[in-house]
């Protein structure tokens, strides 16, 4: 039930907002990494699944020792990808990346925030590189 009232709350401020649509079927990676006493960690992987066609149909990301599946990515007009997913267990995870070119580093990774059911993972400041087909 969370899952359905998340992916109407995302359609509803898609055309509220005037916002894009999803841009799952596009979207090739998600990776964000953290940086702790000099050792750089990678927290969030993704496994894609893909048409003949190369585009996306499915996405998992592993976060945590958890595994969430995408079922919302939104480019927001403000250079800000929002890629939302959920696990089996009803936990939410939500991961807002700037797209900004000045803000990006050359491998393409920009400030994130990481937030699990709404609470920000704060205790690690994460970038994020979100990636989607050409």
């Amino acid at each position: 039930m969370k899952t359905i009232l998340l992916a109407i709350i995302a359609t509803l401020a898609t055309q509220a907002h005037g916002l894009p649509e999803d841009s799952l079927p596009t979207l090739a990676e998600v990776q964000c990494k953290s940086v702790f006493e000099g050792i750089e960690t990678v927290r969030v992987g993704s496994k894609r699944t893909s048409n003949s066609e190369g585009y996306t149909t499915s996405m998992t990301l592993s976060y945590d020792q958890q595994e969430y599946a995408v079922h919302t990515v939104l480019v927001e007009p403000s250079d800000v990808a929002l890629v939302l997913a959920h696990s089996s267990l009803g936990n939410v995870l939500e991961i807002e990346v700037e797209q900004n070119p000045e803000l990006l580093d050359r491998d393409g990774y920009g400030p994130a925030t990481v937030k699990i059911d709404g609470v920000a993972e704060d205790y690690l400041k994460f970038v994020c590189k979100v990636g989607f087909v050409n």
